[in-house]
Protein backbone atom coordinates (compact mmCIF):
# COMPACT_ATOMS: atom_id res chain seq x y z
CA UNK A 1 0.00 0.00 0.00
CA UNK A 2 0.77 3.20 -0.60
CA UNK A 3 0.39 6.75 0.19
CA UNK A 4 -0.40 8.35 -2.53
CA UNK A 5 1.12 12.04 -2.24
CA UNK A 6 4.15 11.41 -1.12
CA UNK A 7 4.50 7.16 -2.51
CA UNK A 8 5.26 6.50 0.88
CA UNK A 9 4.92 2.65 1.47
CA UNK A 10 2.61 2.23 4.58
CA UNK A 11 1.60 -1.35 4.39
CA UNK A 12 1.87 -4.85 2.94
CA UNK A 13 -0.87 -7.29 1.61
CA UNK A 14 0.79 -10.68 2.39
CA UNK A 15 -1.19 -12.86 0.04
CA UNK A 16 -0.13 -15.93 1.73
CA UNK A 17 -3.04 -18.50 1.72
CA UNK A 18 -4.99 -16.45 -0.07
CA UNK A 19 -7.35 -18.85 -2.33
CA UNK A 20 -9.96 -17.74 -5.11
CA UNK A 21 -12.45 -20.15 -5.74
CA UNK A 22 -16.17 -21.55 -4.89
CA UNK A 23 -17.76 -21.85 -1.54
CA UNK A 24 -17.38 -24.82 -1.72
CA UNK A 25 -13.22 -24.82 -1.06
CA UNK A 26 -14.09 -24.08 2.42
CA UNK A 27 -15.50 -27.75 2.81
CA UNK A 28 -12.80 -29.39 2.15
CA UNK A 29 -11.78 -30.60 5.20
CA UNK A 30 -15.54 -31.00 6.46
CA UNK A 31 -15.01 -34.94 6.86
CA UNK A 32 -11.27 -35.01 8.01
CA UNK A 33 -10.61 -36.46 11.40
CA UNK A 34 -13.75 -35.75 13.41
CA UNK A 35 -15.70 -34.11 10.78
CA UNK A 36 -16.26 -37.73 9.60
CA UNK A 37 -17.74 -39.13 12.15
CA UNK A 38 -20.43 -36.26 12.16
CA UNK A 39 -20.98 -36.69 8.24
CA UNK A 40 -20.55 -32.75 8.27
CA UNK A 41 -20.03 -32.87 4.33
CA UNK A 42 -23.35 -35.23 3.90
CA UNK A 43 -24.96 -33.27 5.88
CA UNK A 44 -23.89 -30.07 3.90
CA UNK A 45 -25.09 -31.78 0.87
CA UNK A 46 -28.56 -32.84 1.91
CA UNK A 47 -28.95 -28.82 3.05
CA UNK A 48 -27.50 -27.16 -0.53
CA UNK A 49 -28.20 -28.33 -3.89
CA UNK A 50 -24.88 -29.56 -5.54
CA UNK A 51 -24.15 -30.12 -9.08
CA UNK A 52 -22.58 -33.39 -10.80
CA UNK A 53 -18.78 -32.00 -10.38
CA UNK A 54 -19.23 -31.50 -6.76
CA UNK A 55 -16.81 -34.28 -5.98
CA UNK A 56 -14.31 -33.18 -8.27
CA UNK A 57 -13.93 -29.56 -7.42
CA UNK A 58 -13.88 -31.32 -3.20
CA UNK A 59 -10.89 -34.03 -4.60
CA UNK A 60 -9.04 -31.22 -6.50
CA UNK A 61 -9.10 -28.56 -3.61
CA UNK A 62 -8.24 -31.55 -1.32
CA UNK A 63 -5.23 -32.42 -3.29
CA UNK A 64 -3.63 -29.42 -3.77
CA UNK A 65 -4.28 -28.84 -0.04
CA UNK A 66 -1.90 -31.75 0.95
CA UNK A 67 0.66 -30.92 -1.62
CA UNK A 68 0.69 -27.80 0.29
CA UNK A 69 0.83 -29.19 3.37
CA UNK A 70 3.60 -31.62 2.25
CA UNK A 71 5.69 -29.02 0.80
CA UNK A 72 5.72 -26.39 3.95
CA UNK A 73 6.15 -29.05 6.36
CA UNK A 74 6.55 -32.41 4.72
CA UNK A 75 3.62 -33.83 6.87
CA UNK A 76 1.36 -36.18 4.79
CA UNK A 77 -1.09 -39.29 5.05
CA UNK A 78 0.39 -42.39 3.85
CA UNK A 79 -1.15 -43.36 1.05
CA UNK A 80 -3.85 -40.19 0.62
CA UNK A 81 -1.85 -38.70 -1.95
CA UNK A 82 -1.42 -41.21 -4.23
CA UNK A 83 -5.57 -42.07 -3.45
CA UNK A 84 -6.02 -38.45 -4.45
CA UNK A 85 -4.13 -38.62 -7.51
CA UNK A 86 -5.94 -41.29 -8.75
CA UNK A 87 -9.76 -40.31 -7.64
CA UNK A 88 -8.70 -36.90 -9.50
CA UNK A 89 -7.73 -38.45 -12.81
CA UNK A 90 -10.77 -40.54 -12.68
CA UNK A 91 -12.92 -37.66 -12.36
CA UNK A 92 -11.22 -35.55 -14.58
CA UNK A 93 -11.72 -38.02 -17.36
CA UNK A 94 -14.95 -38.59 -16.88
CA UNK A 95 -15.85 -34.95 -16.51
CA UNK A 96 -13.01 -33.03 -18.25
Amino acid sequence: MVEPETYRITGVIDPLDAEWGDRELDLILLNVYWGRDLDLLGEYCRRVPTDERFELRQVFYRFWYEIQNYARIRWREEGLNAWLAQRLDDLMRRFL
